[in-house]
Order: C-alpha cells, then structure tokens, then sequence
C-alpha cells in the first residue's frame, strides 16, 4: 500500500491532470460526445462534488466536523476552475493530516470496490479523478 504522503502526491497530480483538461476544453463546455450524454459541465460537476465528499468520508473517519460545501450549478469553464481551486482547498484540509496509521481507520468509500477505510477512500478519490479526467481529454 503506498503511503498517505505519496496518496496525497497522486492525488495533487490527478486534480492537476483534472485541471489541465478542463482548461483544454475551450468551447465545448456543453457539447456531449456523440457516445455519451454527459457534456464536460457535467462531468465538472460531479468529479468537483465527488472530491469534496471523498474528503468529508475521511473527515469522518478521522472523527473529525466536516467541511461546509455548497454544490452549485457551473455555468461556464472558469467558474467550474475556480471552484475546482475551492474544492481542492476543502478536500486538502481534510487529506493533509492523514498518516500512515490512519490509512486503516475504518471509513466508507463510495462504492465497495475499495477497502472500507481512510486508504481506500484516498484510492477512491485518486481513481475517481483520473477516470473523469480521461472522459475530458476525450472531448479537448
């Protein structure tokens, strides 16, 4: 299992990764692929979202108050990369006092396909990033 340090570098590199994509899209801020029906706004969306509550499951899991978060509709690219900017501000508090002990602490990811503690929550935000960055960099 890698360690919480290196979780939180794959992480910070798979939001940038996130970022770069979405500041490659341009345009096409609401054009669907003619294969799916998610247009890169949705997709924003929902990854932006989703990193937030990763970062609230391991907040609660570390027994700790959650943050605040609001989800917001975002109608245009640079309103969804300043809120990428907040998010990651959030989920970072939450991460950054993570250690290697606690990637063990009971917690629930968002699907099953990972262990139910604070390293498979991680793993879940990292994946979870990567995926929907793939979706984007299809589309750019």
């Amino acid at each position: 299992m890698a360690t919480a340090a290196e979780m939180r570098q794959q992480l910070a590199a798979n939001r940038a990764a996130f970022k770069e994509a979405l500041s490659a899209l341009g345009g096409k801020w609401e054009q669907a692929a003619p294969d799916d029906e998610w247009t890169p706004r949705k997709v924003a969306e929902h990854a932006i979202g989703a990193d937030v509550l990763f970062s609230t499951r391991c907040l609660e899991a570390m027994q700790s108050k959650p943050s605040e978060w609001e989800r917001k509709p975002l109608e245009n690219l640079d309103t969804a990369l300043a809120t990428l900017d907040a998010a990651t501000a959030i989920a970072d508090r939450a991460y950054r006092y993570v250690e290697d002990h606690d990637l063990l602490k009971m917690g629930n990811p968002v699907t099953d396909t990972y262990p139910k503690n604070v390293g498979g929550i991680l793993q879940n935000a990292i994946d979870h990033l990567a995926e929907h960055t793939a979706t984007l960099k299809k589309r750019a």
